[in-house]
């Protein structure tokens, strides 16, 4: 399932720059946070980058990461992991 999910992206999506053409939309931010999922899952269990052969979606989460909301997310995102870990030590 997870290999037909990224064909189906793969097929389906313009990454022009953006998943569905030249705007921002919700199906960016879905695959904003649902592919760093999707990449630890496949080299952890296949051995496999899912990225590795396409630049199109590499370029795309760069463009993301680049946003502040998104830098601001990912922060409070760590820390709160950090915290939640540290309960669990």
């Amino acid at each position: 399932e997870l290999f037909n999910g990224v064909a189906a992206l793969r097929r389906h999506g313009r990454f022009a720059p953006y998943v569905a053409g030249s705007e921002l939309t919700i199906a960016d931010l879905m695959f904003l946070y649902s592919i760093d999922l999707a990449q630890m899952v496949a080299r952890k269990l296949f051995d496999t980058d899912l990225l590795a052969d396409w630049p199109e979606a590499r370029a795309l989460l760069e463009l993301l990461n680049q946003n502040p909301h998104v830098q601001q997310i990912t922060a409070d995102k760590q820390a709160e992991m950090q915290a939640y870990m540290a309960t669990k030590g």
